[in-house]
């Protein structure tokens, strides 16, 4: 508990809730006025200033992605039941990250994955997460495997982006811990965060630490398909 009486998952709850509605207000704002000014005077305003628009919509998209990240935060808990096919859910979160991970020359390799008792779109947002993450940490591999037992499935995604010991690893679940990597992708920094409520509003878990190939290897367990 901090010295306020609040825990530090109820503090991050608070800022987010309070960041996401300036931001997201902010970003509407100048987003609007950009895309005005470009649609009704492009090429008119002098050198450089067709760029100048098109920098500040770029920067508000990078922006969108911050907020969305407090949003999805915000709403990891929310009870959501359903049956994910895992192996579409990846597919999903893998199309949503193309452009970056083309960008990066990146694969993400996955055998059959199965199904799980989790929401679907809230398993997408999940593994949205863990993709996003290791290419902000630089990797050029994900590889992502389930395996099914006593009730359970164990999903494991490991890459080989940037090295973490296991103090690291197990740091990026708690509230207002320095992300992984840098960059846009990036975002909130809450990636595991958001992962860990998923995992556990669903009744499962997860656990961090160093992969084998000298990134990060994320497991996830979620309840069976039933």
């Amino acid at each position: 508990m901090t010295a306020a009486g609040a825990a530090p998952d109820e503090l991050l709850d608070a800022w987010a809730a309070l960041a996401a509605h300036q931001l997201g207000e902010a970003m509407s704002l100048v987003s609007g006025y950009a895309s005005l000014l470009r649609e009704q005077y492009a090429g008119t305003l002098g050198p450089g200033v067709d760029d100048a628009l098109q920098g500040m919509l770029n920067g508000t998209e990078r922006l969108r992605r911050y907020v969305d990240d407090l949003l999805d935060l915000q709403h990891a808990r929310d009870p959501a039941e359903g049956t994910a096919d895992l192996d579409a859910a990846l597919a999903g979160a893998v199309e949503e990250l193309r452009v970056f991970i083309e960008r990066a020359k990146a694969r993400v390799e996955s055998g059959a994955l199965g199904q799980a008792a989790v929401a679907p779109a809230k398993a997408e947002r999940l593994f949205s997460h863990v993709v996003r993450g290791a290419l902000a940490a630089g990797a050029r591999r994900v590889d992502v495997e389930a395996e099914a037992g006593d009730g359970t499935v164990a999903v494991v995604a490991s890459d080989d982006g940037e090295a973490v010991d296991a103090k690291r690893a197990a740091g990026l679940l708690e509230p207002f811990a320095t992300p992984r990597g840098h960059g846009p992708l990036v975002g909130a920094g809450v990636g595991m965060i958001v992962c860990r409520r998923i995992a556990e509003a669903a009744g499962g878990g997860i656990a961090v630490g160093p992969a084998p190939a000298g990134g990060l290897r994320v497991t996830v367990s979620l309840p069976g398909p039933g």
